[in-house]
């Protein structure tokens, strides 16, 4: 019981010596750093070191008894306390932490060419399971991708991940399509909008594609991605929606 004990009081933040020496103190009561060593099983002066780092962290206090000092273990609620400043002290610099893992997050660009290339990279950012956007897509997308585009949004969707497309103006049959699946938003632009680059993002990637020839930049960075799914909400407040087509019921004859 007291190993566990001992592990506890080592997880809150105590030194292995500290541990016993509160131990032994609050088992043996008031008494002497003599006797405290004596029963903790420590060397006397490593236990007056522990006694003045736990005087220090207010578990323990001391009185003077005729000419001799004593040591008395505070209550143990102490140790919530001190847990709780712990926590308070975390909270003061924990944004700071947080900043500087972000600036140290590891970033990187790449340049691929061709389909399989980029079928991959797509089917990688799955693995985020983030809401895909994308932009700037042209009609003719589907017919370049071929079977494999419908084997995506079946992957997608079975993982309900959302995916929001804005195409280019000339895809309105398409867009009516993607608009009747689940997890997914398709809408698109003005023509003055027409974009021959698709740029999709999820999660931490972005992909800067083009079609004529087959070549993409894949470029890895939080802080770029968030910067293009927020351009995308922005373009999606200016896309024009196509509304799926009501599937009538048949008169009654």
């Amino acid at each position: 019981m007291l190993s566990r004990q001992e592990d506890t009081l080592v997880d809150l933040g105590l030194s292995r010596n500290e541990a016993r020496t509160y131990l032994a103190l609050l088992d043996i009561g008031s008494s002497s750093a003599t006797k405290v060593a004596d029963a903790a099983g420590l060397h006397r002066p490593n236990v007056y070191d522990s006694l003045e780092r736990l005087k220090c962290k207010g578990l323990v206090s001391h009185c003077n008894a005729d000419s001799s000092r004593l040591f008395v273990a505070n209550s143990p609620d102490h140790l919530k306390a001190l847990l709780e400043q712990k926590s308070q002290d975390l909270d003061a610099i924990l944004p700071q932490l947080q900043l500087m893992g972000s600036m140290s997050v590891r970033t990187f660009a790449e340049v691929h060419e061709g389909i399989k290339a980029w079928k991959l990279a797509a089917s990688n950012l799955l693995n985020y399971n983030h809401t895909i956007y994308s932009f700037g897509i042209p009609k003719s997308l589907p017919v370049i991708l071929g079977p494999w585009v419908q084997n995506f949004h079946d992957c997608r969707i079975r993982k309900k991940i959302p995916m929001v497309h804005i195409y280019n103006e000339d895809a309105k049959d398409r867009i009516a399509h993607l608009n009747s699946l689940r997890f997914t938003e398709a809408s698109f632009l003005p023509s003055e909008f027409n974009s021959p680059v698709t740029t999709t993002v999820c999660g931490d990637e972005v992909l800067i594609s083009t079609w004529d020839p087959i070549m993409f930049v894949r470029i890895v960075n939080p802080l770029l991605a968030r910067a293009y799914e927020n351009y995308c909400l922005l373009l999606l407040a200016q896309t024009k929606k196509v509304k799926t087509p009501s599937r009538r019921k048949p008169k009654p004859i």
